[in-house]
């Protein structure tokens, strides 16, 4: 009955600099704090911090070859209070590197290889059999496009030493039917393994958890026109050990066998005053093994829907959007039901000089009371505004 409080800080930065003909720099920074207070037993006060920090050198040796050096750091942690008093602390951080190298080997084909290296760790008052792990990777892709076929196809080895090594793949062949209609066929494999929060969180995890293994096969149409573009997909995933949040054992869970299948609709309208998009994705999910076999997977709406129009007054624009989410289960057993909701936000923009711009949003307009996971109500009504200043160029 209490009201609990929630407030946050955040920063983003972002930089680039064309350092030479040859050679570009990227830089970006991302850091939350937050304060969290709730209704608990063991805890009833959370404060997390969240950052990243990462940075890109685009470098262009030659017209034919370009390579990237890309390294990061971010930083996910948290400590737990009851009462104002200590409970724990988790945090896990993340460090990455990349070097990928794009070389054309003629006016139409392009092969990309690369590195990578990740190094996972984790801290935390309570000592875990594996607190840090790294995962190394080779990767290597093909493209090529003529005038009405296109192919790519790539490999990807990862050598994980928690969870041993992994190889990856993936094709897809297109084909134009007409100037700016394309037919696409995709298959790939991918594999996926639990981050630390999903094996270690304090009274969430679960060490028990293998890696995911899926393929998917896709078949796609998209079309341009003079006014906008159309775009169809069917798909179909096949996973084994899918990681899925179980309520029951408060825990995530390994499903042995799940399937997922889909078909997305998508559709951009512009003239010189209007714009009309829209996004259809209906899925089929199901359980093939276990205790809950037949049952869909948990926390996945069977229709989600989404429609935004903006009008263009010149200095002025206004827009509504508009999305729809059907059922979905809550749990792997399906006993406890999400109910479909839809949520309309209201968007405005005035451009008060060539400098200067302000835009404002209503956020779910009619305080539409909403959940995408049974306990944890979504925003009500929100009232954002934002000024902008932009430099002359």
């Amino acid at each position: 009955p209490d009201r609990d409080g929630h407030a946050r800080s955040a920063l983003s930065f972002a930089l680039w600099r064309r350092l030479s003909d040859h050679a570009k720099l990227d830089v970006n920074l991302l850091y939350s704090d937050a304060d969290t207070d709730y209704d608990g037993s063991f805890s009833n006060q959370t404060d997390t911090l969240i950052s990243s920090l990462g940075g890109r050198l685009t470098l262009d040796p030659s017209e034919r070859w370009r390579s990237l050096l890309s390294v990061g750091q971010s930083t996910d942690g948290a400590e737990d209070f009851k009462d104002g008093v200590f409970s724990s602390r988790f945090k896990t951080r993340r460090t990455f590197m990349s070097w990928q190298n794009d070389t054309m080997i003629s006016t139409s084909g392009l092969i990309t290889t690369g590195i990578d290296y990740q190094d996972d760790q984790v801290e935390s008052d309570t000592e875990y059999d594996v607190g840090s792990r790294d995962n190394k990777g080779l990767f290597a892709q093909y493209q090529r496009e003529s005038q009405k076929y296109a192919v790519q196809g790539g490999l990807r080895y990862d050598d994980n030493t928690q969870f041993g090594g992994h190889t990856t793949g993936s094709i897809t062949v297109g084909f134009d039917s007409a100037a700016d209609r394309r037919f696409t066929l995709f298959y790939g494999t991918a594999f996926k393994s639990p981050t630390f929060n999903d094996l270690y969180y304090p009274g969430w995890g679960n060490p028990s958890l293998d890696p995911e293994e899926s393929d998917t096969v896709d078949l796609g149409y998209r079309a341009k026109f003079s006014s906008g573009r159309f775009s169809l997909n069917l798909f179909q995933t096949n996973v084994e050990k899918l990681i899925a949040y179980d309520p029951q054992s408060s825990a995530p869970a390994n499903i042995d066998e799940a399937n997922i299948k889909g078909l997305e609709v998508g559709m951009l309208v512009t003239n010189d005053l209007w714009q009309w998009s829209g996004a259809l994705t209906l899925l089929d999910t199901e359980q093939l093994s276990g205790r809950n076999k037949s049952r869909e997977l948990p926390r996945r709406p069977s229709e989600m829907l989404s429609f935004d129009v903006t009008r263009n007054l010149g200095r002025y624009s206004a827009g509504v959007a508009v999305r729809i989410n059907g059922k979905a289960y809550d749990d792997l057993s399906n006993s406890t039901l999400l109910d479909r909701y839809a949520v309309m936000d209201v968007t405005g923009s005035w451009k008060i000089s060539d400098q200067w711009r302000l835009d404002g949003k209503v956020e779910n307009l009619f305080d539409k009371d909403y959940a995408t996971a049974a306990g944890y109500r979504q925003p009500g009504l929100g009232i954002f505004a934002s000024i902008g200043y932009r430099t002359s160029p």
